[in-house]
């Protein structure tokens, strides 16, 4: 299996954020047009390079993942939400994902680093592109797309910011993790939203979860084109939006999640020692 790398998802954030802005009055959900836009958008758009529009998700492997940081962070205070939100996106997209100690067979690393230790990453450091994206960045992801099938993610790698402000890393690490999942870019075109960059939602809200949910119906198949894919977006939205209202958007289903792991996730504990930063972009 031959792996290319690229920059997938990322989020160009400030440093600080302020208070979320109220949602608009209206419909409990967006209209069907604005979630399709919506898709299109962040599933299908180019906001961080050209390349060819279809449709991206975990298809061959699931996400073994495995968390990181750095040595002079700690990671504890973190590690619940880590773990909650990950079998959150593991519920959604009918993955059979799991939240490792580091190994051979971990093909997502989720790391807590410095901004400036996100200069290690592979690349041109005179690359304007590369000093925007990478040195410009709160926090990141790296995505691996299997190069002999087109649209499969089958590895990468998420970076969230040690030195940015609290409420923004709170934000990161959930829109990071879903970004990765093949939903990589922000927009606005319905609020509030995750990946709607003047939000800074730190949870997925019931349209977001239109969003991934549709991605990983198996009737949208990964590598799809996007004049192919729109209109299965748009039927799947409609039947999905269609069950959330017929619901009331009451409270949202209670997530399954798995049994807390033991010690698993301390990065600091024997066993899962921290990596150079560089290995951890490096694929498999």
């Amino acid at each position: 299996m031959r792996i290319r790398t690229i920059l997938l998802a990322l989020s160009l954030l400030p440093l600080s954020i302020g208070p979320a802005k109220a949602a608009p009055e209206g419909d409990v959900l967006p209209s069907v047009d604005a979630l399709v836009a919506q898709f299109d958008a962040v599933a299908m758009g180019h906001e961080h390079g050209a390349r060819e529009p279809m449709i991206r998700k975990w298809a061959k492997v699931p996400p073994d993942m495995a968390v990181f940081t750095s040595p002079a962070f700690d990671v504890r205070p973190y590690i619940a939400q880590v773990s909650r939100q990950f079998a959150e996106v593991a519920q959604l997209t009918g993955l059979d994902m799991h939240l490792e100690r580091p190994s051979a067979a971990t093909n997502l690393r989720y790391g807590f680093y410095s901004r400036e230790d996100f200069s290690k990453l592979p690349g041109d450091p005179n690359d304007p592109d590369y000093r925007q994206v990478v040195l410009g960045s709160a926090c990141l992801g790296v995505s691996q797309l299997d190069h002999d099938a087109k649209g499969i993610i089958v590895g990468g790698t998420i970076l969230i910011g040690t030195d940015i402000a609290e409420p923004l890393r709170r934000h990161c690490m959930l829109e990071e993790l879903v970004q990765m999942m093949g939903l990589p870019n922000d927009a606005c075109q319905y609020r509030p939203s995750l990946f709607c960059e003047e939000d800074y939602e730190l949870d997925l809200t019931p349209a977001d979860v239109i969003l991934l949910k549709t991605l990983y119906d198996p009737r949208l198949a990964a590598g799809t084109p996007r004049e192919k894919a729109l209109p299965t977006v748009r039927r799947l939205v409609t039947a999905l939006r269609g069950d959330m209202l017929k619901a009331d958007l009451g409270p949202m289903p209670a997530i399954a999640y798995p049994p807390k792991p033991t010690g698993a996730l301390n990065p600091k504990e024997e066993g899962a020692r921290t990596p150079p930063l560089q290995a951890m972009a490096t694929p498999r």
